[in-house]
């Protein structure tokens, strides 16, 4: 018997292609998010830092412009903590959608890898078939040819 063929296999590759294509989308908008979340994080810890320092500078502050400084440098921080947070904001939403492309693919690849197993069982069990019926057929020539030698003139003398 010839051997197995599924006649979908180029859409099954293709859609392991979208899956590791989604993957790596998904690996790499992942990445960025949390590289934006450690930018964030180390922006809050140094403007706690910078806030309790600039507390105790004003505690005992000779010059007003080191305090003018420290709160110019707050305000700027803190600006740039918006605006880390909006394009982490967007990052997350991103990576939804990639997580949502990839559960999409990997939900497209596991219907087309079920009818393979399927078609696979199939010609797995009409090869059994045909084996069957190849052992009968022989079986039953065997038992013919038998019969017609004992059913011949020579072999009953």
């Amino acid at each position: 018997m010839k051997r197995f063929r599924f006649s979908l296999e180029r859409l099954l590759s293709y859609r392991k292609t979208q899956v590791e294509g989604a993957e790596r989308e998904f690996g790499a908008v992942l990445s960025q998010v949390e590289k934006m979340s450690f930018e964030l994080r180390s922006m809050e810890e140094e403007r706690e830092e910078r806030s309790r320092k600039l507390l105790e500078q004003r505690l005992s502050a000779d010059t007003r412009r080191e305090v003018m400084d420290g709160h110019s440098y707050l305000q700027l921080l803190w600006m740039r903590m918006v605006r880390t947070r909006k394009e982490l904001e967007m990052w997350r939403q991103k990576l939804e959608e990639a997580r949502l492309r990839l559960e999409e693919a990997r939900r497209d690849l596991k219907a087309i890898e079920t009818l393979r197993e399927k078609a696979l069982q199939e010609y797995q069990q009409e090869e059994q078939r045909e084996e069957i019926r190849e052992g009968d057929e022989a079986a039953r020539n065997a038992f013919l040819k038998r019969v017609r030698k004992e059913d011949t003139p020579d072999a009953q003398t």
